[in-house]
């Protein structure tokens, strides 16, 4: 905060300290409202703190009460529901187990039934029955069918008769039309046959005169062919002598030709001739030329042969020395090997010794052991037979004990006996009331089986059943309900 200085005033250090006095206490009394200000709206501020404070946590224990109802609520209807769930899961399974056990029931009785209904013989008898019926009832079917197609055929034959007939008097009709037709197309026909007889007389007149005119030209082309003709045969008789006189001149050309073939191969084969002189001449020279090489090539061979035999020789002799090597080391190893074998044989011998030796010690402390047993089994035997009264004693009591079990043993056989004579005829008793309920109950369901064909076949098999199995009206009546 500013605070002005005087104006128009001299200023003395008195009216400065005055003024700085003013400054401060203006000051003070500045900060001091200020800080009543800030502490009225702190306390303000403070105040309304409280107030949402309070709010706030009235808020909040409200929500809690509210959380903690709603959680009790969910928890408790969670209950409910769980043991509603439970209850009708309960439920369910105890409907689902009583469905379950009556479609089983109803299951068995109905395989009870059909196995009935499948042995029952009055059930196939009827069956039987109600097959024929419909066999009959097709037959009769058939027959009423055959008759219809019958008479159908009567009626179409008759048709066709008449339609036959229709047609006949038809086509005599027509075939005395055509008749008159025809007479009258012929007499039209016959006059203009005449008509064109005529017109062909006329027509023959004129080609006779033309066919004389042309039998005159005719005869002028002849003669002119005639004479075309010998100026033709002149001409070939012409070429015919000169094709004559070409082949003698061909002929004679031919065998000077063959004369001068034959000197030519005549002089041809001498010079043959001469050259195989002159390769005979040759190969002479180069077969002694040959002899000589041969010889000196035998003589390379013997000398190669004989260097070859030496060097067989040789490995004949290493391979001889060899061998007799092999055959001494084979001896030495045979003599090692007896030499092993004897010794082999020696300790094998010296075992045998001592296994003799060592079985005879053996038997010496069996044959002892033995005489110890049979000592104790005597004295054993002694000590028996000196306990053999008491034990006679003993024996009789337990026979004693036996036969009163044995007799305890018989009278609980024969009650069990007598209880499952009982017990069994009981089990007859009741198997022969069951056996009579079966019977009754094959009955009912081998009657009801039989209505039930019946209602399902009286009313289309009325006409074709047995009269035994035909139902009055009464009986159709209640077969029906």
């Amino acid at each position: 905060m500013a605070f002005p200085y005087p104006i128009n005033t001299r200023v003395t250090s008195r009216t400065f300290d005055k003024i700085q006095c003013d400054r401060r206490r203006q000051e003070l009394e500045h900060n001091a409202l200020k800080k009543f200000t800030q502490n009225n709206q702190l306390q303000t501020l403070q105040n309304q703190s409280d107030v949402n404070v309070a709010f706030r946590r009235r808020t909040n224990y409200a929500a809690q009460l509210s959380a903690e109802r709603m959680f009790d609520e969910t928890h408790m209807q969670n209950q409910s529901d769980r043991h509603r769930a439970e209850r009708e899961k309960q439920q369910n399974e105890a409907l689902a187990c009583a469905l379950e056990t009556n479609y089983k029931v109803q299951e068995q009785e109905e395989r009870n039934v059909q196995r009935i209904c499948e042995a029952s013989e009055e059930l196939r008898e009827l069956e039987s029955f109600l097959k024929t019926a419909y066999m009959n009832k097709d037959r009769a079917k058939q027959q009423l069918e055959r008759e219809m197609l019958a008479a159908r055929d009567r009626q179409r034959e008759m048709a066709i008769e008449q339609q036959m007939e229709y047609d006949r008097q038809r086509a005599l009709v027509e075939y005395q039309n055509e008749e008159v037709r025809k007479r009258v197309e012929a007499e039209e026909g016959k006059r203009v046959l005449q008509t064109q007889m005529i017109q062909r007389q006329e027509l023959r007149r004129e080609a006779q005169l033309e066919a004389d005119g042309e039998r005159q030209k005719i005869e002028q082309l002849m003669q002119q062919v005639e004479l075309e003709d010998a100026a033709e045969i002149a001409r070939r008789d012409k070429a015919r002598e000169e094709t004559r006189e070409m082949i003698t001149q061909t002929l004679r050309e031919r065998d000077r030709v063959k004369q001068e073939q034959v000197a030519v191969i005549r002089q041809e084969d001498e010079a043959i001739a001469r050259y195989q002189r002159h390769i005979a001449a040759r190969e002479a020279g180069i077969k002694a030329a040959t002899d000589v090489k041969k010889a000196q090539e035998d003589a390379m061979f013997r000398a190669v042969e004989a260097e070859i035999q030496a060097n067989m020789r040789k490995d004949e002799e290493i391979e001889r020395l060899r061998d007799q090597l092999w055959e001494e080391e084979l001896l030495l190893k045979k003599r090692a090997e007896e030499d092993e074998k004897r010794a082999a044989k020696e300790k094998a011998k010296d075992e045998m010794i001592r296994s003799n030796e060592m079985q005879m010690q053996l038997k010496q402390e069996l044959r002892a052991r033995q005489r110890a047993d049979e000592d104790a089994f005597n004295e054993m035997l002694k000590e028996r037979f000196r306990s053999e009264e008491r034990r006679e004693m003993e024996l009789a009591v337990f026979r004693r004990k036996q036969r009163e079990e044995f007799v305890g043993e018989i009278a609980r056989h024969r009650a069990l006996k007598q209880e499952m004579v009982h017990a069994e005829l009981e089990r007859e008793r009741h198997e022969r009331e069951r056996q009579e309920q079966d019977e009754n109950y094959r009955r009912q369901v081998v009657e009801a089986a039989k209505r039930r064909l019946l209602r399902e076949h009286a009313d289309v098999l009325q006409d074709y059943l047995p009269r035994a199995l035909r139902p009055t009206s009464s009986s159709s009546n209640s077969i029906i309900r």
